[in-house]
């Protein structure tokens, strides 16, 4: 039977994998001068670059509403599909893995992969921050 990782060590493994994106984008300067945010953001995006497309499928609802999405996912047009979506990609990535929930948002429309990653930006900046991985600002 295999042990089920509890969330806190997938946050760890989530963390360590965007703080050493972070640190080698900033060391290449490609990131140096961009805001912290974006930085970030941008990693996460490259770490979806790495992985290879995949056919759309369709989704469950998620298992919990807690993340904190993005101000404009309350905006007109935005469905609450669309915003289970993207609780949906920041639960797995926290509690499953940073990868899958990457490879899971390329499935979605560019609008619901994006705010994917600004959640999960917002999600991480304070536990980066935390770590020392980010400067205290």
């Amino acid at each position: 039977m295999q042990k089920k990782i509890n969330f806190n060590e997938n946050l760890e493994k989530g963390l360590a994998k965007i703080g050493h994106r972070v640190a080698e984008n900033i060391e290449r300067g490609e990131l140096r001068t961009l805001p912290e945010r974006e930085a970030i953001k941008r990693s996460i995006q490259s770490i979806a670059e790495m992985i290879p497309p995949v056919s759309p499928t369709p989704h469950n609802p998620p298992q919990s509403s807690s993340p904190h999405l993005p101000a404009y996912m309350n905006d007109d047009g935005v469905t609450d599909d669309m915003r289970h979506a993207v609780e949906r990609l920041v639960a797995i990535a926290l509690g499953d893995d940073l990868e899958k929930a990457v490879k899971e948002s390329k499935k979605y429309p560019a609008f619901i992969e994006d705010a994917f990653h600004d959640a999960l930006v917002d999600k991480l900046v304070p536990e980066l921050r935390e770590k020392g991985i980010l400067g205290q600002s």
